[in-house]
């Protein structure tokens, strides 16, 4: 393979076979993520991540392999050959960096002053007693006045840009360098120029040379340079043409949160020490509302948390005040994971396939399902799968011409045209006929319809829920269920839970059926002894919800009319 340069900006370039990497090698050596190329104002590093055929450097003579002896990492430096997977034939990258990396000496022969940043506040007090310095920084302050958010970065940097460009007219280009967090690299943010500002059209990239940005990052100085491209003529000095710069690093507490600076590309010598005297006051003002903004959008992130998290438990207590209205009782965790499942769901129009055994309640978790549903207001329909005949049951669900068979005195809607718009649940799917399945196939399929006896189709908008307590995978294997209808109706299956599994709810449910039961046959309870419900608790209700609810119905029953008793 031929060798590649690669131009690295700021950010990490992920190497691999992936389509998701910046860099996609297609070669079947090399491994889906093979290795990222990390780059800022302190350098660029290779990390390999611990691909299947390895990676190595190639540098002059030597050849450094990419391992645990160095952590899997190594430092990049120009004109490296970066050999990836089989090492008989790698894919090369050839390391051609923005810039050479200049000396200290040279770096140093470009410094007219110098001002440590811990002066700013002395500096600022200097500039409070004279009136012309008082001005201009009346001006600069004038600009953050306007700032309504100060979470909102984009009005920082606006901000900086004309305040910065008002104060320093000889400035003709600008950047903002910061770290997105404490121990992130310091990327640019800001890099604009007065006159494609002026002109409208919009931000440019601005090249700033790294090794005056370590420069001031080591120093932790304010810097004032002359004329970069001779005293340190390294290629993005070149390039960019920079000829008149200050470069002021951003600290707050100790700590390098950023850098500014201010360019002229088209003359020497235009910024005096005066300039970098205020650009340091400058800087330590931004320092200080840059990472109150930091402070103050932690704070609203939390609070945002916070709120997210009160929505969520006051949305989960509004659905089980729902379900308990609905019938719906239960704070098992069995009942809390069927709970969230339709919860989930509900705003949706997906198929439902409700799981459990008889009287479990079925029925009602797709009445809940209705009504949480933005199909709340229109119809919602229920039927049995064996509670008639094959051809009653497709008249039931399609409807019939009239004639269409010897009962069929006359025109008939069927519970999917009455429930357009709405629900309809079709319990003991399981035992549906096997000439019904592929009707209701098409159903699920086009969303039409064929009453018995006719020949046109009508269209439905219906949201079908349907349940059974059979496994109707083993239906399907025992040739007794459609495999084309199981996985149209095993979409969102919710699996709800026997009374066995659930006893901490059997005193709830009890007390509801008794409210209930005492308030349709006028008799007063209050409701049970200790023992009464232990004695409930001990037994597991093979009818489940079903048979406890009938066991006290029994018990309201048996009871004298007009008394009040505590069982």
């Amino acid at each position: 393979m031929k060798p590649s340069t690669l131009e690295e900006e700021h950010g990490p370039i992920s190497i691999g076979r992936a389509p998701t990497n910046r860099l996609v090698l297609d070669n079947p050596h090399i491994s889906s993520f093979h290795g990222t190329i990390l780059g800022g104002p302190e350098g660029y590093r290779y990390q390999d991540l611990h691909s299947t055929n390895g990676s190595s450097i190639v540098r002059q003579k030597e050849r450094i392999v990419l391992g645990e002896r160095n952590r899997w990492e190594e430092e990049l430096r120009n004109f490296d050959r970066l050999c990836l997977g089989d090492i008989r034939s790698p894919v090369i990258i050839r390391v051609e960096l923005d810039e050479a990396e200049a000396t200290q000496e040279e770096v140093s022969g470009t410094i007219l002053a110098a001002r440590p940043v811990e002066e700013a506040p002395d500096l600022e007090k200097a500039f409070l007693s004279d009136e012309r310095s008082l001005a201009i920084l009346y001006r600069l302050g004038r600009h953050f006045n306007r700032l309504h958010d100060v979470r909102k970065p984009e009005n920082f940097l606006e901000v900086i840009t004309e305040s910065v460009f008002e104060v320093f007219p000889q400035a003709t280009h600008l950047a903002l360098f910061l770290r997105d967090a404490p121990e992130k690299e310091i990327v640019p943010k800001l890099a604009v120029s007065r006159k494609n500002r002026s002109e409208g059209s919009g931000k440019e990239q601005v090249l700033v040379s790294r090794s005056l940005l370590k420069e001031v990052l080591s120093r932790k100085e304010a810097v004032l340079y002359t004329d970069a491209t001779e005293n340190a003529p390294s290629e993005t000095v070149i390039r960019a043409r920079i000829l008149s710069s200050i470069c002021v690093p951003l600290i707050v507490q100790d700590r390098i949160i950023g850098l500014l600076e201010v360019d002229n590309r088209e003359t020497q010598n235009v910024f005096t020490e005066e300039d970098l005297k205020l650009l340091t006051v400058y800087a330590n003002q931004v320092a200080i509302l840059l990472d109150n903004a930091r402070l103050q959008a932690e704070l609203a992130q939390a609070h945002e948390k916070l709120y997210g998290e009160t929505q969520y438990f006051r949305k989960r207590q509004e659905a089980t005040n729902r379900l308990e209205i609905e019938g719906i009782i239960g704070s098992s965790p069995a009942m809390q994971r069927a709970f969230q499942e339709i919860e989930n769901v509900a705003a949706t129009s997906t198929t439902v396939l409700l799981l459990g055994e008889t009287g479990v309640g079925k029925e009602v978790f797709a009445q809940a399902i209705h009504s949480m549903s933005e199909r709340r207001n229109e119809a919602f329909t229920a039927i049995n799968c064996t509670d008639l005949t094959e051809t009653l049951l497709e008249s039931e669900l399609f409807g019939h011409r009239k004639g269409a068979f010897s009962e069929a005195r006359e025109n008939k809607k069927g519970l999917f045209e009455i429930s357009d718009g709405g629900t309809i649940f079709l319990d003991e799917i399981g035992d549906a006929p096997k000439s019904l399945q592929s009707k209701l196939l098409r159903v699920l399929e086009t969303g039409e319809i064929r009453p018995v006896g006719e020949t046109q189709t009508r269209k439905v908008d219906v949201r079908v829920i349907t349940a059974t307590n059979k496994d109707l995978y083993k239906e399907v294997q025992a040739g007794n269920f459609r495999q084309d209808l199981y996985y149209r109706l095993n979409v969102f299956p919710v699996e709800i839970p026997p009374l066995r599994e659930r006893k901490e709810d059997i005193p709830a449910l009890a007390h509801h059926f008794l409210q209930r039961f005492a308030r349709e046959f006028k008799k007063s309870a209050t409701g049970f002894h200790k023992r009464t419900i232990e004695h409930l608790m001990r037994y597991d209700y093979p009818g489940n919800i079903r048979e406890l609810r009938n066991i006290i119905e029994r018990i309201v029953v048996r009871l004298p009319v007009e008394t009040t008793i505590i069982l």
